[in-house]
């Protein structure tokens, strides 16, 4: 339903939680590419624990400003249609 509406996708992937869950999924990537490189010794448990953490903070900020984000965009459109 929300892919048809391509004025909304565009917006979606413009916003702000958007552009931080792609900087997110670059450092995940990153971290667990170190780590499949031999470098998992370099990594103590506290460190592991810690990117634990930072995703468990990000996810809940994320679904914050993506109901903000989706809040916003209706409160747009709702204007635009007044108009």
């Amino acid at each position: 339903m929300l892919s048809r509406n391509e004025k909304l996708v565009e917006r979606l992937s413009e916003s702000y939680p958007m552009r931080r869950a792609a900087q997110y999924v670059a450092y995940l990537f990153h971290s667990f590419k170190a780590i499949s490189d031999d470098s998992f010794k370099k990594f103590s448990e506290t460190q592991m624990r810690e990117i634990a953490k930072k995703g468990d903070r990000f996810k809940s900020t994320f679904n914050d400003e993506l109901k903000k984000g989706f809040e916003k965009i209706k409160e747009d459109m709702k204007k635009s249609k007044q108009v």
